[in-house]
């Protein structure tokens, strides 16, 4: 297989539901390094849902997801960490904890990933939201 030909993320007969309500049923989806894909699709319909399982915040009940080769279900919190940093999402009103503001979250995710000693070092735009924010202080 060529590397442009290589499946990102497998997923593989995806079953959701909550309670006795079906969001997700016997749901396939294949994609390859360098496609992009967007979920529509009306209220409800479990776009959100969707996205929740492939990054590992929503457990599927049946099903497969495999993202970069390794089957999603079987990682650790760590891995899990580590594998978010390499995907790239985006939920409706952009909020991806539905309890938390956008500027809550993205400090969050930062102190989870390391990014903010990332920031640091390069002196970025999202150090300077988090200084802005009251995140982050320098120590002196």
């Amino acid at each position: 297989m060529t590397e442009k030909n290589q499946v990102v993320l497998k997923i593989e007969g995806l079953h959701k539901s909550f309670g006795s309500k079906n969001i997700l049923i016997d749901f396939n989806l294949e994609l390859l390094k360098g496609e992009n894909i967007v979920v529509i699709g009306k209220s409800g319909s479990g776009k959100s849902v969707l996205i929740k399982c492939v990054v590992g915040l929503l457990k599927p009940d049946k099903g497969n997801i495999l993202v970069f080769g390794t089957n999603m279900q079987k990682m650790n919190q760590d891995e899990l960490d580590r594998l978010r940093v390499k995907i790239g999402f985006l939920f409706q009103n952009s909020a991806l904890y539905d309890s938390m503001t956008v500027q809550r979250e993205s400090p969050f995710r930062c102190e989870d990933t390391g990014w903010i000693s990332v920031a640091k070092k390069k002196n970025c735009w999202l150090m300077k939201l988090l200084k802005m924010w009251g995140y982050y202080t320098p120590k002196k």
